[in-house]
């Protein structure tokens, strides 16, 4: 399963909140395009998601993305000056 790290965690509230999605919704990592993942604000899982909760932050996992993150870790890097996401195994 995914980890998210604190600073994920803290990263992802920050932008919950900066696109006006409410508190209650998790973030659902899914495929864009062949080698991409992408993650957006939802209400609930989808069918197959896997759903586990880190550090006060929902997420859900779709079935096309569970197997390459299973044992991945979303992490904060600060890329000049800014942090962004990095996925790492």
């Amino acid at each position: 399963m995914l980890t998210i790290t604190q600073k994920a965690a803290e990263l992802l509230s920050e932008s919950r909140q900066s696109v006006g999605a409410p508190d209650s919704y998790g973030v659902r990592f899914f495929a864009e395009g062949p080698a991409q993942v992408a993650i957006a604000f939802v209400p609930e899982a989808q069918p197959g998601d896997q759903v586990t909760e880190q550090e006060g932050v929902t997420a859900f996992v779709a079935p096309q993305v569970s197997e390459a993150l299973d044992e991945a870790t979303l992490d904060v890097s600060p890329e000049d000056g800014v942090e962004e996401f990095v996925l790492s195994r």
